[in-house]
């Protein structure tokens, strides 16, 4: 019973960490511009994939000779690169502007004046690291993928287990790394000795986690059906389902970026408590306090 009471209070304290991390995150806005410049630079890079695909099946298609039988193996070899490439650079995209966040947010913790600049340079530090973080999990999640993908060939059993064993990889991937970012914003050490390090934070923390994320799905949910969902009904009545699917996606995507903001905030501030450094509002007395007042 011991567990179970101690596995709930952290879980507790996650989920009230997890609030104070949007309630800081209405108070210092600018780390807002990290998640939101690297949501720019990833959607113009997926709208530059689409239009390239688009343009060489248009090529293929308006080819006299074309068939689907006589489609060059060099085709799908070119489209498969350009395919892992893009996924490693919107991963590298994604993990250096987060590590900038991390670096911004440990200023604001500390007491001191954020600088944009500086945060970029401490992501340009770590970049060779970053890459090769990028690489390793752009490799893992199309392993994951190859296994859960359907195969036409398959039994109905075999997909199953196949979709089981990606669910259990992905997890287990998830947990291993899921403070890999704030180590190796603040840590100068080899990849792997950084997912080690993230997986024994995370069996320290792991109710705090859990908690937090609760947190997170929570208030996810809240906004994309309470705030998305009338304003994708009122689009639908006056534009249609074209306007409908727009306001739906703004909101989608609004709710990502401060949630994903928030969430690095989070893991900011728990590797700053097991490290036994500054917290800011993130300390447990502050946060029992807050909620006590009620503010």
């Amino acid at each position: 019973m011991s567990f179970i009471k101690r596995f709930f209070q952290k879980s507790m304290l996650g989920f009230k960490m997890a609030i104070q991390g949007f309630i800081f995150i209405k108070k210092h806005p600018s780390l807002l511009i990290f998640p939101v410049v690297a949501v720019v630079i990833i959607f113009t890079i997926i709208g530059l994939i689409l239009a390239a695909l688009v343009a060489s099946v248009g090529l293929f298609i308006h080819h006299p000779h074309a068939t689907r039988e006589n489609v060059p193996i060099s085709f799908y070899i070119i489209a498969a690169l350009a395919i892992f490439v893009s996924a490693l650079v919107i991963n590298v995209t994604n993990s250096f502007f987060s590590v900038a966040q991390v670096q911004s947010t440990v200023d604001l913790l500390n007491g001191k004046q954020t600088s944009f600049t500086r945060s970029l340079g401490q992501a340009f530090s770590r970049l060779g690291t970053i890459i090769v973080w990028s690489l390793i999990a752009t490799i893992v999640g199309i392993v994951i993928n190859n296994i859960r993908s359907k195969n036409s060939q398959s039994s109905v059993i075999a997909q199953f287990l196949r979709s089981i064993l990606a669910k259990i990889l992905v997890l287990a991937w998830q947990f291993s790394t899921y403070f890999v970012i704030p180590i190796i914003t603040l840590e100068n050490i080899s990849i792997v000795k950084t997912i080690e390090s993230s997986y024994t934070m995370m069996k320290k923390t792991f109710g705090n986690v859990i908690g937090a994320q609760a947190s997170f799905g929570l208030v996810s949910f809240l906004a994309t059906t309470v705030i998305g969902g009338p304003l994708a009904l009122i689009a639908w009545a006056l534009f249609s389902w074209p306007g409908a699917v727009v306001i739906a996606t703004i909101v989608i995507v609004i709710t990502s970026v401060i949630t994903k903001a928030t969430e690095t905030v989070f893991k900011t501030a728990v590797y700053q408590m097991v490290h036994e450094r500054n917290t800011g509002p993130f300390s447990k007395q502050e946060i029992d306090q807050h909620f006590i007042r009620g503010n």
